[in-house]
């Protein structure tokens, strides 16, 4: 079988200037593929793309061998494509396993009104979801926040809410954009931990990420972006060693022993 995800030649430009400049890479099956860069490397446009929040300029981008890269957002979220944002969405005054149960709502047979008025054509569905979302937030370590308030919350522990409600939809691929932001070294092991669970439980992964103990620590193979280009796709030790990642990235205190 080949990669879940392929990416060729992708370029976007805003205003002229360009953001990704010939961007390849594929994402294998069972594989966690992360993205470092500094600031402005054009990481966050390229999930966008992918997922179809922002139009394709240029390039190709398959999802299990069918080409996407001209499909709309929610045709690729229903394909078995997940995501998260740099920034939590969430329902403050919600209780966390509601707040997860909405991820799944894309999914009810019954209809989006139905399934949140619990209307009785929906209760059925209203109660497999509600059995996913427990399930996915037992994955993450914090089943037992399910009652409480979204805005009672961490930030640490609202980016795992966000990761549990993408994981309700039963993703074949993760897209998570930076989610060890807010969470402390503890926590960000063991978020290292139960994304290799994840990853051995058959789940694809595609990361983005500053903190680079948890990419050196849970990530397969590693790319790197500068500016909009691509310096090196390799193993964590490959890219450590690459002269110019030392250059442009690791040398800013980044380099990872692992």
């Amino acid at each position: 079988m080949g990669p879940i995800l392929e990416v060729e030649d992708l370029r976007h430009a805003f205003d002229g200037v360009f953001a990704l400049q010939g961007i390849s890479f594929n994402v294998r099956r069972g594989e966690l593929f992360a993205i470092i860069g500094p600031n402005g490397a054009g990481k966050t446009t390229l999930f966008n793309i992918v997922t179809g929040v922002i139009p394709l300029q240029h390039g190709v981008i398959k999802f299990q061998g069918l080409d996407i890269s001209k499909k709309s957002a929610h045709y690729i979220a229903s394909l078995g494509i997940a995501r998260t944002f740099q920034h939590p969405h969430l329902f403050p005054r919600w209780t966390v396993l509601e707040n997860v149960m909405v991820g799944g709502l894309q999914k009810c047979r019954s209809g989006f009104w139905q399934c949140i008025l619990r209307l009785p054509d929906a209760r059925s569905e209203e109660l497999l979801l509600r059995r996913r979302a427990l399930k996915a937030l037992d994955v993450l370590g914090i089943s037992d926040l399910a009652d409480s308030l979204a805005e009672e919350l961490t930030a640490g522990q609202q980016r795992l809410m966000e990761i549990a409600r993408a994981l309700v939809t039963e993703p074949k691929l993760l897209l998570l954009d930076e989610p060890a932001a807010g969470l402390s070294g503890d926590e960000t092991y063991d978020l290292a931990v139960r994304l290799r669970e994840l990853i051995s439980s058959g789940l694809s992964v595609l990361l983005i990420e500053h903190d680079t103990s948890l990419v050196f620590s849970s990530a397969d193979r590693v790319m790197v972006l500068d500016s909009g280009r691509q310096l090196v796709v390799g193993s964590p030790a490959e890219v450590s060693d690459h002269p110019e990642v030392i250059a442009a990235y690791l040398g800013q205190g980044v380099r990872s022993d692992a």
